[in-house]
């Protein structure tokens, strides 16, 4: 068996992640905090590098846990939840082309994603960016070619409707915008 020499980056980003994780399984009660902890776990987990290590997968364990966890995935503000299907978004992106949870969790982690793009038309929102970045990545990783593997057919057909819709909201806007002139 060959040993894997870390740098001493990967080791500092290992350290980071497996405090993130322990971090967010007891969750802080105020969403200023949770939405500041979520922020730095995007920030940390989206400079991991796709072509990811087995030491840094046993890293990443505990944050897989613990965002997929209820109390976060059903979290009561929008925010939290837009900045959790960010933050497995990225995961997804380190894993792939494996997914990083058995089927029946990966529809629940989709249920979540299509969820948290639904307003794409707030551009004043503190969810905004993080919404705009789940859409890149799911183009990037190509993560509804797993929804179609996992039969969400239904998921698929309602984010195009989210989709539709915010056309249909921009068109009118343009309309608008136009008489106006």
């Amino acid at each position: 068996m060959v040993a894997i020499k870390l740098t001493d980056k990967e080791l500092r980003m290992e350290k980071e992640l497996l405090e993130a994780g322990s971090k967010l399984a007891d969750p802080p009660s105020s969403v200023d905090e949770l939405l500041n902890l979520l922020d730095r776990v995007e920030c940390c987990v989206s400079s991991v590098e796709q072509s990811h290590t087995e030491p840094m997968l046993i890293a990443l364990s505990p944050l897989l846990k613990a965002l997929t966890a209820d109390k976060l995935m059903r979290h009561s503000d929008e925010g939290v939840r837009v900045s959790i299907a960010s933050c497995i978004s990225e995961l997804i992106r380190i894993t792939a082309p494996d997914p990083p949870y058995e089927d029946d969790q990966m529809k629940e982690v989709f249920h979540l994603i299509v969820s948290a793009v639904e307003n794409l038309h707030d551009m004043s929102s503190r969810s905004y960016a993080k919404r705009i970045n789940i859409l890149y990545l799911l183009a990037k990783v190509r993560s509804c070619i797993l929804m179609l593997d996992l039969n969400c057919d239904l998921l698929i057909l309602e984010m195009f409707q989210h989709f539709f819709k915010e056309i249909r909201e921009f068109l009118q806007q343009l309309e608008n915008w136009g008489r106006e002139s």
